[in-house]
């Protein structure tokens, strides 16, 4: 079964950005076989010192486990903790095909993620620090003597 994943990044003058995937936990990258990519550079090659976005095509089967990491650096404002997140799909042979995206994420022509894939979780920076307040107000409701 074939996945595509959207892997690179991009640094401009307001921001950057990394996206990461990882498949049953070893990192994707691009690579060169016999003079062939693994997949279609969507940017130019030129621009490769601030710009790559590359989609990558993975050989899967049903039960396999890909993670995306993304990650977006703000000049002057720091991390955005919204778009900076780790997702977790499974790849299922029945679940209905399925695209996804992080607004403003990657090149924006393509989704991050493409193929038949069920969502496990999704978990952004944001989040991590609403659950982090939350024990800290659950240990000072139930303080540990």
């Amino acid at each position: 079964m074939i996945i595509v994943v959207q892997i690179g990044y991009a640094q401009s003058y307001k921001e950057t950005q990394r996206v990461n995937a990882f498949l049953n936990n070893e990192k994707l990258s691009w690579l060169k076989v016999d003079n062939e990519y693994d997949g279609k550079f969507v940017t130019p090659l030129s621009k490769r010192q601030n710009l790559i976005w590359f989609l990558k095509r993975c050989i899967c089967s049903p039960g396999d486990i890909l993670r995306l990491e993304t990650s977006v650096f703000i000049k002057g404002a720091g991390l955005d903790e919204e778009r900076t997140r780790t997702v977790e799909f499974m790849v299922q042979d029945d679940a209905p095909l399925f695209d996804f995206e992080i607004n403003k994420v990657g090149d924006r022509n393509f989704p991050l993620l493409s193929g038949k894939l069920i969502l496990l979780q999704s978990r952004t920076v944001f989040e991590n620090r609403i659950e982090a307040g939350e024990c800290l107000i659950r240990e000072a409701h139930d303080p540990v003597e």
